[in-house]
């Protein structure tokens, strides 16, 4: 028996497990103890092993487990339904849909499209669930601000956005709630314009915490902001490049779910940088407007790099897995950046997304989009990037130098 399930990727822009839909969350941001948090991850970790086996009987009882540990776990009930349609259990998967979406599992996309539900369709009451999509959406988004109030206080400021799947908790003094949100969804219409053909079918947490609330739920040293796919949460400190980043990774990401894949390191902390402090273009001449991507600070040090000859060569930048590119993160991002800005000055951005996520089967590194978009060769499109960078007029450094 051969299982349509789409098998999960691990974005791996902060510390996650994988699992049939992704990685397991709660709406509850601090209810479960870490402990329980981890053995949950243990068990969605073997359940997908299970799968990956075709024991369908043993996922079964291993994600039970979890669910007994962690009710509210949305995505793990999500994954118990997709185990119980492929075991040709339809009123039971329809079950497990039900109580998922009562616990805020808002991926329509997802119940509607996934081929292994293809029996629990024909059920009358799939019809009804999915009739009540609207007020299951609403119903989660009240979830997710209640519980964000209780964990971090009725003095931040709350906006919810329904459509665009997003809540935003800002604490005091980081300015105005409805302000930042609109800068959000201006961010979101750029590059859904740009690049992104799928929104998030999740709702995106964006929080904007004191420092005290971020060292509750940020335990790394040294960590100014966060994009965990977990839990679907956005965790800055303040508004600005850190945040524009961050959000960046979250549509990023939904594009990806999306798309059934997992991009490499260099294209997603290159598109994280380019919207770090983006040029503004006016729609129009009118009072809306477009963010468009532009050089950081990080440019000098490419420069110096490249004037030394110590760049990281493309062939090596576009393999780099994430514990190599981190390791060498004063470089790394800021060669993805430029490379993805040498692309967007030539017209060539949107052309190599798409032919990259066309022809992600065949080659996930971007090697062969890139050299089909520019129609050079990896070493005569690095020659060229060079030349291009070196005389490029650097940004003032006037933001947080220590954006990951």
């Amino acid at each position: 028996m051969r299982l349509t399930i789409r098998l999960p990727f691990l974005l791996a822009v902060f510390a996650c497990c994988g699992a049939l839909a992704q990685t397991p969350a709660t709406t509850r941001p601090v209810a479960i103890a870490e402990s329980v948090r981890s053995r949950v991850r243990e068990l969605s970790r073997r359940a997908l092993g299970l799968i990956d086996r075709r024991d369908l009987p043993g996922a079964e009882r291993v994600l039970r487990e979890a669910l007994d540990l962690a009710p509210e776990n949305s995505t793990c009930r999500f994954n118990l339904a997709c185990v119980h349609a492929a075991m040709h259990q339809p009123h039971g998967a329809l079950d497990d849909l039900e109580r998922a979406t009562d616990a805020g599992f808002t991926d329509f996309s997802r119940i509607r499209n996934e081929p292994v539900f293809s029996e629990v369709r024909e059920l009358p009451d799939y019809q009804r669930l999915v009739a009540r999509r609207d007020q299951i959406v609403h119903r989660a988004a009240e979830r997710i601000t209640t519980e964000w109030k209780q964990t971090l206080g009725k003095e931040y400021q709350f906006d919810v956005d329904e459509h665009r799947k997003m809540v935003l908790a800002v604490r005091p003094g980081a300015g105005d709630v409805q302000t930042l949100a609109q800068s959000l969804r201006v961010q979101a219409a750029s590059l859904a314009e740009l690049l992104f053909s799928h929104t998030s079918d999740e709702f995106i947490r964006i929080v904007i915490a004191t420092p005290a609330d971020f060292a509750k739920l940020e335990h790394r040293p040294g960590v100014q902001g966060r994009y965990d796919d977990a839990s679907r949460t956005v965790l800055v400190k303040q508004p600005g490049a850190e945040l524009r980043h961050e959000f960046t990774h979250a549509l990023h990401a939904a594009d990806q779910h999306a798309l059934d894949q997992e991009h490499p390191v260099w294209l997603s902390e290159g598109l994280a940088t380019l919207y770090e402090y983006p040029r503004t273009e006016s729609l129009d001449g009118g009072e809306e407007h477009r963010l468009l991507p532009a050089d950081t600070w990080r440019l000098s040090r490419v420069q110096a790099a490249a004037s030394r000859q110590s760049l990281i060569p493309l062939a090596t930048l576009l393999e780099m897995k994430r514990a190599a590119f981190t390791a060498r993160a004063d470089l790394a991002y800021g060669e993805a950046g430029s490379l993805l800005m040498y692309l967007c000055e030539h017209h060539q951005l949107a052309d190599f997304y798409r032919a990259y996520t066309a022809g992600y089967a065949k080659d996930p590194t971007g090697r062969e989009a890139l050299q089909t978009t520019t129609g050079m060769s990896l070493a005569d499109l690095q020659q060229a990037w060079v030349d291009w960078l070196l005389p490029r007029p650097v940004p003032p450094r006037n933001g947080n130098e220590s954006i990951r």
